[in-house]
């Protein structure tokens, strides 16, 4: 059960992540804070990516082990 709710909690992450790329991009295109922002966001967000994907494999493989 935890590991699904880290798997929930990393999409989520990850959303929100993509949005504030796209806020920073528009609001702070033509300044330093914007591209620091964006670097940051891009970096929680990918991430973020990793332990949701890593979540999912886990829990396949999880569930293919309760089958044999």
């Amino acid at each position: 059960m935890q590991t699904r709710k880290t798997i929930i909690a990393a999409a989520l992450v990850w959303m929100a992540g993509l949005l504030g790329i796209i806020l920073f991009q528009d609001v702070f295109a033509g300044s330093l804070l914007g591209a620091v922002l964006g670097i940051l966001m891009v970096i929680v967000t990918l991430a973020a990516t990793y332990f949701m994907v890593d979540g999912m494999l886990m829990l396949k493989q999880q569930s293919e082990e309760q089958q044999d």
